[in-house]
Formats: C-alpha cells, structure tokens, sequence
C-alpha cells in the first residue's frame, strides 16, 4: 500500500491550532477549530494536487464503476434534491455542481431540465463527465476557473469542504 504524504495545518479561517476530533471520513479525521468552529481535514493530504493530477486514480475508477451497480439508489436521491431546489427557486435554471466527480448529479439535472455545469479538479472524474456523459465540465479548481460575468441560479457541492485545502477561498469564490 503506499504511504501518504501528510501535514498538520492550522484553521483556515483563523489561524487557530487547537481542534478536537468531528468525526472519521475515508480515512482522514475531520476536525472542528476550537477558535472558530471551521471543520476541516487534519492532518491533510500535503500533494493533493499531485494526485489529481494522476490520469487514473484507482479509487475515483472505482466509484466510477460502482456507481452503475446503485444508479437507482442515487438516482432517486437526486431527483429529490432537485425537487426541494425547485421548490425553493420556483422552477429551473442554471446550476453549477463544484466537484461534480464523474458527473451524474450534473447529468440527472440536465435530463430534467437544468442548464447544468460543472467543475472538478480530478482529471480521470471529469474526463468521464465529459467524454461519457457529454457535460459540460471543467477540469480545474473553482478558484481558477474564470467565470467572469456568468450567474446562476444554484451552485451545489457535494462531499468537497473536507478536501479543500483553502474553504475560505472556496466560499468567497461562490459569493463572487
């Protein structure tokens, strides 16, 4: 098995050092900053951008595969997101998925109507967005994607805080 490379960080939000365990996620202890409360991943991944770098990632080609094996499961999660979004905003829009992954909440919004993108920095995840979904997915980070003057109607992000190596970036880039 091969061995990560990891770091401690302090809070991101405000530079504290003290946390206490939140709770344990795909290996990596989620903490909560006794300053501020910010949750985050510590110790964190110190090349996490090599690693979404790499073309195939094993662990990203099996959610990929597996993700047929429960396609109604989450298929009927989905649509009841999308419901209770539509509820909310009084119809459909634009929607943009931050970490869409391989693409299938993006894909179920499409089918029902959304003007739906998305952004994902794993290269093997958004290639399959793109090549086998055919949506319209950037392989990047929120924070260097350029979508200057564009809006929309609903931003939605799945399971990304925890792998963030900057959360107050991220949010100030969906406020922007």
């Amino acid at each position: 098995m091969k061995k990560l490379n990891l770091e401690y960080v302090p809070c991101n939000l405000c530079g504290g050092n003290q946390s206490e365990p939140f709770f344990f996620e795909n290996g990596f202890n989620i903490v909560k900053c006794m300053h501020c409360g910010l949750v985050f991943v510590n110790p964190r991944l110190s090349d996490f951008s090599k690693h979404l770098e790499n073309e195939i990632v094993p662990e990203y080609m099996e959610y990929i595969n597996s993700y047929s094996d429960r396609r109604k499961i989450y298929t009927l999660r989905f649509k009841r997101i999308l419901k209770e979004i539509e509820a909310v905003i009084k119809g459909k829009g634009h929607i943009l998925e931050i970490g869409c992954a391989a693409g299938f909440f993006l894909k179920e919004a499409e089918e029902s109507g959304w003007i739906a993108q998305g952004v994902e920095p794993v290269r093997a995840c958004a290639r399959y967005a793109t090549e086998q979904l055919q949506l319209d997915v950037i392989n990047d980070s929120i924070e260097k994607v350029n979508f200057e003057g564009k809006k929309f109607d609903v931003i939605v992000s799945f399971n990304v805080l925890s792998h963030l190596e900057n959360p107050t970036e991220f949010f100030f880039e969906i406020k922007r």
